[in-house]
């Protein structure tokens, strides 16, 4: 009985990929009652484009795919509006209702209705009235030809050619300002310097406001096709005048960290516990650089002081021959350590996760931190490279911070040098993304959210299926339904700034080395001061490279001219058994 199960199964297979291989006429999809057909966005494809090929006015299209008039990506799935009419089919050799009925989007019993007789088989040339049918479209690439679709498209309106005119130029577009984006950070997607971006809209500051629209000049390689070779992906660190350091005996370093050790007012366990650590990890850093010759006084402070406030003690005589400081890891603070570097020419290292506003026009700070968008960026890339012959899904959430999040995956996906053929990322929702499992091929479906409720359904899903792998966030990990449940075996991949392995060979050597010194066990933030404060020096003032550390992977480079120094390094883990590991795959 097995045997026989498992040889139909394996004639449907076939069956269906055959289907699937020949079928040259677009998908026919419905959603709130309405049919659609399903476009695959691909270079050369327009908004006005798609009104030609599909006969269907822009209107429409516009109203059903919100978000649009912002431009297509390569890859995007848009929904255009079909419309129904009477048909008549001509039945093709072994051809069935159910294979008509999908052609058509039209119930079988309907066919059977209007058709007394074709419940009992069809014939070849026989002819079928399909009511309510939609047309099928012939689809080749970048060309689309309608069969039996006379409808006569209206020229797009007055209105719609003054509200969207600016995007269907295809050299500027309206953007609408995402939460936690500012001008320094949409200069960075688009790659259009803040001044640009300034004199096109008028500003008269850098400051821009959520949800305003802004106009963005797109630059000529992103508009015309362009050949590009593959090359190999280069350390971006550059030994510029940003990264070398005026030579000397001995240097100024400054360490600020919360110890709150005069105040109970606003005593937080957690913040001190972490300030302890990271002084420690640092302190063996310390000594580690004077015994590789190098010389340096270096003073803490404590500025959750009670007595003393931080702008009290960057006035402190010291100060004024500081070669180097290691901010607050709280951001107020960071931002005032950061501007007075700024103001006085000394250079202020973020040794944790900070906005990125932080390094706007302020050369002298350096984010040892990868911010969100990296890491996105580190995500697309790893799937990019690693599974290109596999089917790539994105899942579209619905809230700010998710559209943000999908948004920079896809323009940075594009952004990748073209290989042979260059893989596509199929964009869903929530609602129709189980549509696209492949039964031939391994999917690839990526989930920018942190909506938990979604997230653990999507994870029970596809629970042990070794035909689907979920690529998310770094957040799923630190949830005790996923690490701490012991029936929830979950599988997924995510890219994250540090990787904290005890089993490392470089860790377990610190490790001892930790507990002879304090008799304490290793804890992440104790990596992070040693980290920082070995790699930044050695790099900065004994010109050693700056590479690998306990937990952290460095990759410094300057984001835009004025602005300061961000690490783009970082990790892409996949969380399995409980445990994250660096995915080698």
């Amino acid at each position: 009985m097995r045997i026989k199960n498992a040889f139909f199964l394996f004639c449907f297979f076939l069956l269906s990929l055959q289907q699937f291989v020949a079928q040259k006429y677009a998908l026919i999809t419905q959603k709130d009652g309405k049919k659609y057909y399903n476009h695959t966005v691909v270079d050369g494809n327009s908004i006005f484009g798609l009104q030609q090929m599909y006969n269907c006015p822009v209107e429409d299209i516009l109203e059903a795919n919100p978000g649009i008039e912002r431009g297509l990506n390569d890859g995007q799935l848009v929904l255009i509006p079909a419309e129904e009419k009477t048909i008549i089919h001509t039945v093709q050799k072994q051809e069935t209702l159910y294979a008509i009925s999908k052609m058509y989007a039209v119930p079988v019993d309907t066919i059977i209705a209007k058709n007394p007789g074709s419940e009992g088989g069809l014939k070849v040339g026989q002819r079928l009235k399909l009511e309510n049918a939609v047309p099928r479209i012939q689809v080749d690439l970048l060309s689309v030809s309608v069969e039996e679709n006379t409808r006569e498209v209206p020229k797009p309106s007055e209105e719609v050619k003054s509200k969207f005119n600016v995007s269907f130029k295809d050299s500027i577009i309206n953007h609408v300002v995402l939460p936690t984006e500012t001008i320094y950070t949409i200069s960075k997607r688009f790659m259009i310097p803040v001044e640009t971006i300034k004199s096109v809209n008028n500003l008269n500051s850098n400051k821009v406001q959520t949800g305003q629209s802004i106009k963005i000049p797109l630059k000529k390689e992103k508009i015309e096709a362009v050949k590009i070779r593959e090359v190999p992906v280069k350390n971006r660190t550059s030994k510029d005048s940003l990264l070398v350091f005026e030579k000397k005996d001995s240097y100024n370093i400054a360490l600020f960290l919360p110890f709150n050790l005069d105040s109970t007012s606003t005593y937080n366990k957690s913040v001190v516990n972490a300030a302890f650590d990271y002084y420690m990890g640092a302190s063996l850093a310390i000594d580690s650089l004077r015994k590789m010759g190098f010389r340096a006084n270096f003073y803490v402070y404590d500025y959750q002081a009670k007595n003393e406030t931080i702008q009290q003690q960057l006035a402190k005589p010291e100060f004024k021959t500081m070669d180097l400081i290691f901010a607050p890891l709280q951001v107020a603070e960071a931002e005032i350590v950061a501007d007075w570097g700024r103001k006085n020419k000394v250079r202020v290292v973020l040794s944790v996760n900070m906005p990125p506003k932080l390094l706007e026009a302020n050369r002298y700070v350096y984010a040892l931190n990868p911010d969100n968008e990296i890491l996105i960026r580190n995500l697309a890339y790893h799937i990019y490279k690693k599974h290109d012959n596999q089917q790539i899904v994105l899942i579209k959430g619905t809230k700010p911070d998710e559209d943000w999040m999908n948004q920079v995956f896809m323009n940075y996906f594009k952004e990748f040098p073209a290989k042979n053929s260059r893989p596509r990322v199929i964009e869903a929702d929530w609602t129709n993304f189980k549509n696209f499992e492949s039964l031939s091929a391994q999917t690839i479906f990526i989930f920018l959210s942190t909506d938990k409720d979604k997230v653990l359904k999507l994870l029970d899903k596809y629970k042990g299926n070794q035909t689907v792998s979920l690529f998310g966030l770094k957040e799923w990990a630190d949830w005790k339904e996923v690490n701490g449940t012991i029936m929830n075996k979950y599988e997924f991949t995510y890219a994250s700034p540090t990787h904290f392995d005890l089993r490392d060979p470089q860790v377990i050597n610190f490790h001892k080395l930790y507990r002879r010194a304090y008799s304490a066990d290793l804890t992440k933030t104790a990596c992070q001061g040693y980290d920082a404060v070995l790699n930044v020096c050695s790099a900065f003032f004994l010109d050693k490279e700056m590479k690998k550390g306990l937990i952290n992977s460095y990759q410094l480079n300057q984001i835009g001219k004025g602005n300061g120094i961000q690490n783009e390094g970082g990790f892409v883990l996949k969380f399995q058994d409980f445990e994250a590991k660096i995915d080698n795959q």
